[in-house]
């Protein structure tokens, strides 16, 4: 187990992690579920049945429609809660406003805006000496020629490019999305293939625990 005793965790990104969680803490007595209906909730049942004795702290400081220029602007916010661990997804709306909103230019973030900004998030992470995890944004959608899965999928690799710059832990969550849809359909898991429903976040909360149970 990746985790050690009395550490913190505190989960970043947006919708998919939010997920209705308790603002603005994002954290407070389990029976009241402040850490939202996700897969941030699921994981804090598992870790707390499964690992008690380690008396883990779960934060969750997802906020939705959040893209990464705003988890730039509020980054400082999540340093100051002295985290010993930031585990990072964002990326979906940067993407998602270039297709829903292609006129509201203020709204975008090229690849290149993108790439800065999941950068900068990354020098401030190893300067404030915590430890990272970044978790791909995924699509929920195995068609590979569909336009935003395709633009997506640039964005994607801009965080393997990354990741494997600075030394980073990655967590590729559409391989995992990728191969659950060679078996059932997208319709299945999510109306608007980026919003999953409870089959979605079970997946993503059984790929962070075989990712901290394996390192």
């Amino acid at each position: 187990m990746l985790l050690k005793k009395n550490q913190k965790i505190v989960f970043v990104g947006d919708s998919i992690t939010d997920c209705e969680r308790k603002k603005p803490d994002g954290e407070g007595a389990p029976t009241f579920s402040p850490f939202g209906n996700g897969y941030v909730n699921l994981l804090f049942g598992y870790l707390h049945s499964q690992y008690p004795e380690l008396h883990l702290r779960i934060i969750n400081q997802g906020s939705n429609g959040h893209r990464s220029n705003d988890i730039c602007d509020r980054y400082d916010d999540i340093l100051n809660l002295n985290p010993d661990w930031i585990f990072l997804m964002i990326g979906a709306n940067d993407v998602w406003r270039l297709f829903d909103c292609p006129e509201i230019e203020h709204l975008h973030n090229s690849i290149t805006d993108y790439r800065n900004n999941i950068e900068d998030l990354i020098c401030r992470t190893i300067k404030a000496n915590r430890q990272l995890v970044i978790m791909s944004p995924f699509m929920i959608e195995n068609n590979l020629a569909d336009p935003m899965r395709k633009t997506l999928l640039d964005y994607q690799n801009v965080l393997k490019e990354l990741t494997n710059k600075y030394g980073i832990r990655f967590i590729d969550i559409q391989e995992a999305f990728d191969k659950l849809l060679e078996n059932i359909t997208n319709h299945e898991i999510s109306r608007d293939r980026i919003h999953p429903n409870i089959t979605g976040h079970m997946l993503i909360m059984k790929t962070i625990i075989d990712y901290l149970e394996k390192n």
